[in-house]
Formats: structure tokens, C-alpha cells, sequence
């Protein structure tokens, strides 16, 4: 599976978005671990949706934060989705 630019992801079914109550941050919970976000990669793990590609997610973002650059933010969704990838977390299309 080549993580680019039509990519279409998704978050597996094991795998959730929760607010950690004591850090005020969010989480992906998956069976026996948590991974926590930061801010950029709340922004794109919410966008994993099944429906939008991985330049989709990076066009909306661009519009989100005025002036950051499209492209660069295009290579952090695919470093990110590399990273879900590997920890088994995408469901796979």
C-alpha cells in the first residue's frame, strides 16, 4: 500500500480518538497502549475518515492555518500515516 497523495485513510476499528482528562490532551486508545498527540497530528488524525486522501487532508489544513505551506504539511500526513501504518493502526482500503 503506497501512502501518497490519493491515499485514502482511516483509523482502524481498534483504534479511538479520546481527550486524556488529566493532560488535556488526545489519545489514539488501541488494545493494551494509547499513543498521545500533539496538536498537528489531532488535527490530522481527525480527518482519517475514510472518505478524504491524504492531499485532501493536507488541502483543508493549508486552508485551517493561513500562509503554512501545503506541501509541507502534505509530508507531515504522510510521515504520520506512515507511522499509524506501522503500528497497525489504518484499517486498509
Amino acid at each position: 500500500m503506497s501512502i501518497d497523495g490519493p491515499f485514502v485513510p482511516r483509523l482502524a476499528k481498534k483504534a479511538r480518538l479520546k481527550l486524556d482528562r488529566h493532560t488535556g490532551k488526545t489519545m489514539i486508545l488501541y488494545p493494551e497502549r494509547g499513543l498521545e498527540l500533539n496538536d498537528a497530528a489531532t488535527a490530522i488524525a481527525q480527518k482519517l475518515d475514510g472518505v478524504r486522501s491524504i492531499a485532501g487532508i493536507a488541502e483543508e489544513l493549508a486552508r485551517e492555518h493561513e500562509g503554512a505551506p501545503r506541501e509541507a504539511i502534505e509530508k507531515d500526513v504522510v510521515a504520520f500515516v506512515t507511522l499509524l501504518q506501522a503500528k497497525g493502526l489504518l484499517e486498509r482500503p
